[in-house]
C-alpha cells in the first residue's frame, strides 16, 4: 500500500519509507540531497532525521504536467512541518551547489537509466566517504532500463549494496566516514 508522510503523498510503501528513514540516519555527516522531490515527502523525511539546515531539494517539476507538484507546493508542504530546506528548481543533473559535500543522496527523478548515469556523473564528486545513495523504483519489471543502469553504475568496486526493500535500493560509497 502506498503511504504518505505527515499527510504528504510519498509514492512509497510503508516498508520503503521505514528503510529510507533508517538509511538516512545511518548516512555520514554532510548534506542530504533529494533529486526528484514530487510533493516533498522524502525531503520531509530527510529534515526529520537530519534537520533542515543542510537538506537540498532539487527538481525541475517538468514531469509533473498534471499540476500535481511544484516548488511552491513542496515549500508549502515542508513549511507546514516547520522544515525550511534549500529548494532549487533545476535539472537533477545540473551543476551542484559550489562546495557542497553530500552524505545522503536520494534519486527519484525521471526513472530513466541514462538520466541516472548523468546524475551520478554530476553528483559523485560531491559524495563524502561512506555516503549513502538511495534509488527509488529499482524494479526490473516496471523500470528495466533504469534497473540495468543502476546495476552497471553501482556494480563497481567503490560501491556496496546496503540492501533493497521493495523497489528502494541503497548503496554505500566505500571509505571511512
Amino acid at each position: 500500500m502506498i503511504d504518505n508522510y505527515h499527510g504528504i503523498p510519498s509514492m512509497m510503501h510503508l516498508e520503503e519509507r521505514e528503510w529510507f528513514l533508517r538509511c538516512c540516519g545511518l548516512a555520514p555527516l554532510g548534506a542530504a540531497v533529494d533529486l526528484g522531490a514530487y510533493r516533498g515527502a522524502t525531503a520531509a523525511m530527510m529534515c526529520d532525521v537530519r534537520g533542515s539546515d543542510n537538506v537540498w531539494v532539487i527538481d525541475n517539476w517538468k514531469m509533473n504536467q498534471d499540476g500535481g507538484s511544484s516548488a511552491e507546493i513542496v515549500a508549502k508542504n515542508l513549511e507546514a512541518l516547520s522544515h525550511f530546506p534549500t529548494i532549487l528548481t533545476q535539472r537533477s543533473d545540473a551543476t551542484p551547489p559550489k562546495g557542497i559535500r553530500v552524505g545522503f543522496l536520494s534519486i527519484d527523478s525521471q526513472h530513466v537509466g541514462h538520466v541516472v548515469v548523468r546524475e551520478m556523473e554530476t553528483w559523485r564528486p560531491t559524495l563524502v566517504p561512506g555516503a549513502m545513495v538511495l534509488l527509488h523504483d529499482c524494479d526490473p519489471h516496471k523500470y528495466a532500463s533504469l534497473t540495468r543502469m543502476v546495476d552497471q553504475i553501482f556494480g563497481k568496486p567503490e560501491w556496496t549494496l546496503t540492501g533493497q526493500v521493495l523497489s528502494l535500493r541503497a548503496y554505500r560509497l566505500k571509505g571511512d566516514a
